[in-house]
């Protein structure tokens, strides 16, 4: 899931104008047009989901030193895209969007570790183990 995401992403990144593919584009381009900063917020943040949510082989620091190198970068190459022009505001956008999906994932691990816990431990007292 996460490096088909990765890839769809980045291929929207990269094109002269990725709304020509999703239908009725047009009118909703000119309207997005001001807001394109949520867009990329939103769509990096649910990349560092997608992307410290499970575990890997390498430290979580790792990745999201990678992932922060992948939002600088997609914002560089756009330099060499007809039309697209790389901005600062949407970099802050996407290292903005990094760091909400990361803080996402870790209540998401924080929660699952407590549950697990409740499994493991059934008579212990559930206010002990969700409170902390």
């Amino acid at each position: 899931m996460f490096f088909a995401y990765l890839s769809a992403l980045l291929w929207l990144l990269l094109i002269e104008n990725p709304f020509e593919f999703f239908p009725g584009s047009a009118d909703w381009y000119r309207r997005i047009q001001q807001s394109s900063s949520l867009l990329h917020l939103g769509s990096f943040g649910l990349l560092g989901v997608l992307a410290l949510g499970p575990q890997w082989f390498v430290p979580r620091w790792v990745v999201a030193v990678a992932l922060a190198g992948f939002a600088l970068g997609t914002e560089w190459l756009q330099g060499f895209v007809p039309v697209r022009v790389p901005e600062m505001l949407d970099c802050a956008s996407n290292l903005a969007g990094l760091a909400l999906g990361a803080a996402v994932a870790g209540l998401m691990l924080v929660a699952r570790r407590r549950f697990a816990t409740l499994r493991r431990y059934p008579n212990r007292r559930r206010r002990d183990i969700l409170v902390g």
